[in-house]
């Protein structure tokens, strides 16, 4: 029954994405005047149509704070499924490592939406990603951002890299920390593990459940000082999001 029912997920998953995109496709080619915020909002649309589809239960806390132009999120990282919790919420121009863009199909539609792809153990890629952040916020497009730069099951985040945050002091824009926890342990995708595998074990169950919280944004010009605040919210609400799964009597194992 689990493999019928991450079959029917990952089906629905693409199924539902390609539709998506050559909607968008059509849409464009008959109003020249649409541009990427049009992209931006029907895959925000998408992914609150899909969520629950693909047996996600998603306890969001929070709102977005109302600022005026766009906003680094920041987020820590669990999943390949981590972006569609930000982006149910936000508009954004995510940032992913660089062997998505080479998944089958997968890495197409990631692109075509607006993802900027990074190979983080190039120096060169991570000049040329952090130059496609600077464009698209100047554009006034947010962008998401893992700024650990690989996945962790730990209730602590990894040190998080410098470079968004020395973007976001030099432009003056707010970091908005968002953060995630699964249920279980097992529902991280970390190490070696490989994607259908970890897909079909994890959306093979009735149910993941997901809790999230959206904190404030933070102002500065000191890099070092936005990171270190951002990383503390996270650490913080990471904690609480355990306990409440803990009260709920819900074991990590």
């Amino acid at each position: 029954m689990s493999k019928i029912r991450a079959t029917y997920r990952f089906s629905f998953f693409l199924v539902t994405a390609v539709w998506t995109v050559m909607r968008i496709m059509v849409s464009l080619k008959l109003d020249k005047q649409k541009g990427q915020d049009y992209i931006l909002e029907v895959r925000r649309k998408w992914v609150r149509y899909t969520i629950k589809r693909v047996g996600v239960k998603l306890d969001m806390k929070g709102v977005l704070p109302e600022i005026e132009g766009p906003a680094i999120i920041v987020q820590n990282h669990k999943s390949y499924f981590d972006p569609m919790t930000a982006l149910r919420l936000v508009k954004a121009m995510p940032v992913s490592k660089a062997e998505v863009s080479s998944w089958p199909l997968i890495g197409f539609l990631a692109d075509y939406t607006g993802v900027l792809f990074v190979r983080r153990e190039d120096r060169q890629s991570r000049k040329d990603t952090l130059a496609g952040m600077e464009k698209e916020l100047k554009k006034g497009n947010n962008i998401l951002i893992y700024p650990e730069g690989t996945t962790t099951a730990d209730p602590k985040t990894l040190q998080f890299k410098l470079g968004s945050f020395r973007l976001a002091a030099k432009l003056g824009v707010p970091v908005i920390p968002m953060s995630i926890e699964f249920s279980k342990d097992e529902d991280s995708w970390i190490g070696t593990d490989m994607f259908l595998p970890h897909f079909f074990k994890t959306f093979g169950k009735k149910e993941v459940y997901i809790k999230a919280s959206v904190g404030p944004a933070i102002y500065g010009d000191d890099p070092e000082k936005l990171l270190a605040e951002a990383q503390q919210w996270i650490d913080t609400d990471i904690l609480k999001l355990r306990k409440e799964f803990a009260e709920e009597g819900i074991t990590r194992d």
